[in-house]
């Protein structure tokens, strides 16, 4: 998410001021504008795809990422919240491992 926040602030013309918070997974974002005032203010909070959708449905947060797709009960709980559930998938990610063919495995 970072790196989208970042992408918009070159866009704009801003300039981005990170903060950490307490915990590394929170992040604050400042977007300065040419006299160096803040022009916009992000919290940010990589607490897991789990989080997302309760903290929408609260009213904690205008923006939920998750890394995985919505579940039935989360769906229904943002409708009930008065939303309308429109999902965009904006990546898919995978793992590769990669080991240098000089290093010897056990067989």
């Amino acid at each position: 998410m970072p790196a989208l926040v970042e992408a918009y602030a070159g866009s704009q013309n801003l300039r981005v001021e990170k903060r950490v918070g307490a915990t590394p997974e929170e992040i604050g974002l400042g977007l300065l504008d040419g006299t160096g005032q803040k022009a916009v203010a992000i919290d940010l909070r990589s607490q897991g795809s789990g989080t997302a959708f309760p903290a929408l449905a609260k009213g904690t947060a205008e923006i939920g990422a998750s890394s995985r797709p919505i579940k039935r009960e989360e769906e229904k709980m943002l409708v009930d919240a008065g939303f309308l559930v429109d999902a965009h998938v904006l990546a898919l990610d995978d793992i590769l491992v990669l080991v240098r063919p000089t290093i010897r495995s056990p067989s």
